[in-house]
């Protein structure tokens, strides 16, 4: 489900050794490019059917039984309901994204409530850097 926004879009020669320098011709994700992949997986989200709905939260259920299927699928309703174009816009509108080489940024994700993580994804790769997370060991990205 992640592969949608969490790719960004090199297009790279070979890196000079010891060098942290971009390679020339690379072009990271537009925020509007950002913007444009979290919409499409908001719709995504939307547009399960019910099957879909279904074998997802069977999937999520057999790897930790204390996320039942409501919680799951409240948990997405929040999530989808802000992976909208029109208000991710908004709420990048808010802050200024400097034109600055990506950080790592690390962030550990708890594993107790479904998707509790999200917004902290969601943060980093908006705002242009490259996250770097430790999952829960009762996080399973099957």
């Amino acid at each position: 489900m992640f592969s949608i926004i969490s790719q960004q879009k090199y297009y790279t020669s070979t890196y000079p050794t010891k060098t942290k320098a971009k390679a020339k011709g690379s072009r990271f994700m537009t925020l509007q490019e950002r913007i444009s992949g979290f919409d499409q997986l908001g719709k995504k989200i939307k547009g399960l059917a019910t099957d879909e709905f279904r074998e997802l939260t069977d999937k999520v259920k057999n790897e930790n039984p204390w996320f039942i299927p409501e919680n799951v699928g409240m948990a997405l309703q929040g999530v989808a309901k802000f992976l909208d174009k029109e208000a991710l816009e908004t709420w990048t509108g808010q802050y200024a994204f400097p034109h600055s080489s990506p950080k790592k940024i690390g962030a550990a994700m708890a594993g107790n409530i479904p998707l509790v993580g999200f917004h902290d994804l969601l943060c980093v790769l908006l705002s242009g850097h490259h996250l770097v997370a430790k999952l829960s060991s009762q996080s399973c990205l099957c």
